[in-house]
Formats: structure tokens, sequence, C-alpha cells
């Protein structure tokens, strides 16, 4: 009895499945019979064709053109200088030059006598800045001051020399003693207040020259 229910269930199953299939079958038949065209249109995009699915070609025609190509153009290179090798002559300046001083500054003042304090001078030209001599001297614009020497110093008998330019002033660096005192300092203070002294020039053939201008002082 167990025997004929399985037996007898499983051709129900079987006879179920199998109308399954041929309702499913009839159905997409129907469905294929009576729906018609396409479902979805197809893009104006699409040329005709059979691989569209359009038996018929596309209408259309075919043209010849003529296409000229301009010749290509030359390239122009660069011009390209040639090195040429130029000797170059080095010049070899002399750096250690010497300097005449006496160019520089002038002539060096003599050891002759020198002129009063009236300004009637006992050497060539005299100190009035004027004169027939060859070496006019300038005349100072103020009165010199005594240079106060210290009281170790005895017999002190110096000159002092300075250069005066066509405008009356001072050399800088031209002022010179003669002999030097032993005091350093005594020294250097007529030498810085010699730089300030102020003159009218030498004239020499009416024209301000520069010239050496001299100093005693002694004690």
């Amino acid at each position: 009895m167990h025997d004929l229910d399985v037996a007898t269930r499983r051709w129900r199953e079987r006879w179920v499945w199998r109308c399954a299939l041929a309702g499913s079958v009839l159905v997409h038949l129907l469905v294929l019979l009576l729906g018609g065209g396409r479902s979805i249109p197809l893009s104006p995009g699409i040329p005709a064709g059979p691989d569209a699915g359009d038996n018929r070609a596309a209408s259309g025609s075919l043209q010849a053109m003529n296409l000229v190509i301009p010749p290509p153009r030359p390239i122009e290179r660069p011009f390209v200088p040639i090195p040429v090798e130029i000797d170059i002559e080095l010049v070899e300046f002399d750096m250690d030059q010497a300097f005449d001083d006496v160019a520089l500054l002038g002539e060096l003042p003599g050891l002759g006598e020198v002129g009063t304090e009236t300004g009637d001078g006992a050497g060539n030209g005299g100190t009035d800045g004027q004169g027939s001599g060859q070496n006019p001297m300038p005349v100072p614009r103020m009165m010199i001051p005594v240079v106060d020497a210290p009281k170790g110093l005895k017999n002190l008998d110096l000159t002092v020399w300075v250069f005066v330019n066509e405008l009356g002033e001072v050399v800088a660096d031209s002022t010179w003693l003669q002999p030097p005192s032993p005091d350093r300092r005594f020294n250097e203070r007529l030498v810085s207040e010699a730089a300030d002294w102020s003159f009218r020039p030498a004239i020499r053939n009416g024209i301000p020259v520069a010239a050496w201008f001299s100093w005693d002082v002694n004690r």
C-alpha cells in the first residue's frame, strides 16, 4: 500500500511538471504571435543593414574628391657661426710702480735764508706772495700761533714745512719737520696744527701756483 502511494505521488509530480512546461511554452508562443512589432524603436543613428536588423541598405551616393596637398616647406636651419680662435695678448701691469714725491708735491724747499715776520723775505720771491724769483712762497691769512714746547726740550730749533696748493689750502700729509724734535707728541701736535693753517697762494706771473711754506720754531 505504501509502495502504491509513492508511485502515485511521483506520477503526479511528473504530470504537474509536464503541464507547467506545456503551459509556459504556450504562453511564450502567444506573446510572440500576438505581440506584433518591436517593443523598443531603433535609434535613428543606427544605419540600415543586416547588422541593424534591416535588409534594406541606406540610400546614399559616392563622391570622389581630389585633395591637393601642398608641398612640404623646407626647414630653415639656423646659422651657426664657426668658432675662430683669437690670440689674446696678455698685458702685464706693473703694480709696484714707484712715484716721485717731488713730482707730486712740487719742488722741495731749499736751505736758504727764510723771510722775516715783516713780510720782507730774504729769499727768492719773499713772503709777500710775489716776486721775480723762481720760488715764490704763500702768505698766511692768519697769525700763526706760537706752539708751546715742552720744558724738557732745550735748544729747540726746527722748521715746519707745509705744501700749499693754488687755493691756499695745506695739502694733506705734506707737513714735515726739519729736523723733528725728540718729543713725539710735540711733533704730532705741530703737524696737526699746521694742517689747519690758511694761506694766500703764491703768485707767479699773475697766476696762483702751489708752493712750499716754512715756519721756524725755536726756543
